[in-house]
């Protein structure tokens, strides 16, 4: 018994609006061009045994060999040199620097609030899981290639939006049945095994000699 698709638009978290068109095939032939372009490429690439570092430095000397040439002649026949983009010209402002510091400062300290309760074993469920998820990605990774794995993130990119539009609302379902499932296991299972395992404690400093002698 086939599903049927559920109509109904989603909003992707990209500001650019014709990124989030591409992404979720809203104009077929458009985005079918650029996934058939990238697809091309990288059955070229992978035939032509180059590794994606090997093709990203040959790109970037060909830039640079393009550039040096346009400018060498363009200072014979009285044109502009080639442009560039305005921070390479200018620079970046302080100010957006900071602003974008300051944006990405709370994500900084909650990845590190996060790797510190996996490392120090606080909360013992999750450690676990990551521990068990990098194991099972590093396996992952040990089959594929940096481009074999740039190709696989395209092809993520270009199918699971899409496929989340059409069937949201099963899979919102089938989310909400697993989610449902896993903390019945883990109330009615997995916390009680692990409050038999002893979890990290917070150490606290010693007290000093001077401070007793204060006392």
């Amino acid at each position: 018994m086939s599903v049927a698709p559920t109509p109904g638009r989603i909003k992707l978290p990209v500001k650019d609006q014709q990124l989030e068109d591409l992404l979720l095939w809203r104009d077929v032939k458009k985005t079918g061009i650029v996934f058939g372009a990238v697809t091309s490429a990288f059955v070229l690439l992978f035939w032509a045994k180059n590794s994606f570092l090997s093709v990203a430095a040959l790109l970037m000397s060909l830039t640079v060999g393009v550039m040096l040439v346009w400018s060498i002649i363009g200072g014979f026949i009285h044109r502009p040199p080639p442009p560039m983009p305005a921070f390479m010209v200018e620079g970046i402002a302080e100010a957006k620097i900071r602003a974008v510091v300051e944006k990405a400062t709370p994500y900084v300290n909650k990845g590190l609030h996060f790797t510190h309760r996996i490392l120090s074993g606080k909360d013992v469920l999750m450690s676990i899981v990551v521990s068990a998820g990098l194991f099972f990605l590093s396996k992952v990774l040990a089959t594929l290639s940096l481009l074999g794995l740039a190709y696989a993130c395209v092809v993520l990119a270009f199918a699971v939006p899409k496929v989340y539009e059409m069937y949201h609302d099963q899979i919102d379902n089938v989310i909400d049945i697993a989610r449902q499932k896993v903390t019945f296991i883990h109330d009615a299972y997995l916390s009680k095994l692990l409050k038999m395992i002893p979890s990290a404690q917070t150490v606290t400093p010693a007290e000093s000699s001077s401070a007793r002698k204060e006392d």
